[in-house]
């Protein structure tokens, strides 16, 4: 029998793993760009990704061994950057397909999935947001910025929309409304409708700050939340 909090560790997981690959995937963009200041930052950033690829790799086994054990079929885990995207919908339409709509299980998937969605978008905005000061004149990384707090505010509707459900249906993981939602949801909208401006230094390194400490708290808070469960 597999756990709710199997499943909601399933969720998270294979979105918050993206956190990872995104980013990876990001720099990679800049690895050779021929601007000294914005290189030194960016070697920085992929050398800090470094010592995160073991708990990558870890998340990412993590949710096919979930998957193994519900009957899911899964694709092979991403061996580069570029094929996480079509891992993780995947992943979500194997769990989608096979838990039902209204079920604690599904509930419990869906609330982690989309958490891990708008964590790891601040993470890879947060590494936007740190090396773009070291570029000077108009940025290369707004676009990329619009995207990224697009995806935000999209996720948290799909996650409001779980956590309601988790409150009406019968042995919902409200656990997940009351001890996640309700905190993570006013992050999303705090990081999702800021300011994009890439004019003042200070005010980068400030949203750079909040979102690490809201990466840090919920990182360290999701483990304790899934064994309420």
């Amino acid at each position: 029998m597999i756990l709710v909090k199997e499943y909601f560790l399933a969720g998270y997981k294979a979105t918050w793993s993206g956190s990872y690959f995104n980013a990876v995937e990001l720099l990679g963009h800049y690895v050779n760009f021929p601007h000294p200041t914005l290189l030194e930052r960016v070697t920085a950033e992929m050398q800090e990704l470094k010592t995160q690829t073991g708990v990558a790799v870890a998340d990412v086994l993590s949710v096919q061994n979930t998957a193994n054990k519900a009957r899911i079929h899964m694709m092979p885990p991403p061996e580069f950057p570029e094929a996480y995207f079509s891992w993780a919908r995947m992943c979500y339409s194997g769990f989608d397909e096979k838990l039902s709509d209204l079920s604690p299980e599904k509930i419990a998937f869906d609330i982690g999935y989309y958490s891990g969605e708008i964590l790891t978008s601040m993470k890879v905005l947060k590494v936007i947001l740190k090396i773009s000061t070291a570029v000077i004149g108009v940025p290369a990384f707004e676009p990329q910025w619009k995207n990224l707090s697009k995806t935000i505010l999209k996720a948290n509707k799909q996650l409001s929309a779980a956590a309601r459900l988790s409150t009406m249906t019968p042995n919902g993981p409200v656990k997940l409304h009351d001890l996640l939602y309700a905190r993570l949801t006013m992050a999303a909208l705090e990081i999702g409708q800021a300011d994009i401006d890439f004019s003042s230094d200070a005010y980068l390194r400030l949203l750079s700050g909040k979102i690490e400490n809201y990466l840090s708290d919920f990182n360290e808070s999701i483990q304790t939340i899934a064994a309420e469960l």
